[in-house]
């Protein structure tokens, strides 16, 4: 338990990240369990990549229309992916 309300977890043997708060409306917070450069994308419902970033625990939703999306966090070894709502 991360103590964080609304906050969900998607673990493989290695990743460990939390996003929330999920629903999000303006920014969404990643925390993550490594210390390994990474790559966030957030992915539409279409497939449609509408954010890329690397390295950042804040992620700007300001610009996202609302609906559902789906976080992915990875690097060249390793991918977690998490369902995001947006308000």
């Amino acid at each position: 338990d991360t103590g964080k309300e609304g906050a969900l977890i998607l673990t493989d043997e290695v990743f460990n990240f939390s996003a929330f708060p999920n629903p999000a409306n303006e920014e969404l917070n990643i925390e993550i369990a490594w210390d390994e450069i990474f790559e966030i994308e957030s992915v539409n419902t279409l497939g449609e990549t509408v954010i890329k970033t690397h390295n950042q625990s804040n992620v700007d939703l300001s610009d996202l229309a609302r609906g559902i999306y789906y976080i992915k966090v990875f690097n060249e070894n390793h991918s977690a992916i998490q369902k995001l709502i947006k308000e």
